[in-house]
């Protein structure tokens, strides 16, 4: 009971992950085969968007909070079916990057990076490449993705170390 129970709790916990209708009408029909999990190359791709949102500075960023396993963990225990929605909206933020910069969008410069997201964030970003999929409202999903994965209870993947916590002096608030 308390294995069904936690699990029904992790499937309310990710209701908040739930993707725009716009997002959901997107999907592609899926197989029973298909992978539950990104290739190396998405995750690499979802971090460095994830980096974008989330950066380091004098604390840790999105990759040592560990935001993308995070949010792969929440997809493919919840919502396999999201992923085919990441999986489209990386492709097209890599595509986009070479269209412009002629480099996939890890490779280009932090400020490239932010310029293509703030397009998207914007819904400026040309939409070839995007088919039914909306860049803007991909973008704000990973938005409060990454910001669920770098807040959330580490025992989700995300928020490492409790970085995040003690960033924003969470146990400091309650022993004053």
């Amino acid at each position: 009971m308390n294995s069904s129970r936690r699990s029904f709790l992790y499937s309310l916990l990710s209701l908040s992950l739930a993707p725009p209708e716009v997002l959901s009408r997107a999907l592609p029909r899926q197989s029973k085969d298909d992978e539950l999990s990104f290739t190396p190359a998405q995750k690499e791709l979802l971090a460095c968007f994830c980096e974008q949102i989330y950066p380091k500075d004098d604390y840790a960023g999105a990759r040592e909070v560990g935001v993308p396993d995070f949010i792969e963990r929440a997809l493919r225990e919840a919502h396999p079916d999201w992923l085919a929605i990441y999986r489209m909206g990386l492709n097209a933020t890599d595509a986009a990057s070479r269209s412009r910069y002629g480099l996939g969008f890890c490779q280009v410069s932090f400020e490239q990076q932010m310029t293509l997201l703030v397009q998207m964030e914007k819904g400026t970003l040309p939409q070839e490449g995007w088919g039914r999929l909306d860049a803007r409202e991909f973008f704000q999903m990973v938005r409060d993705h990454t910001m669920q994965g770098a807040y959330s209870h580490p025992k989700y993947g995300g928020n490492r170390d409790k970085a995040a916590w003690d960033m924003i002096g969470y146990y400091d608030f309650w022993t004053e």
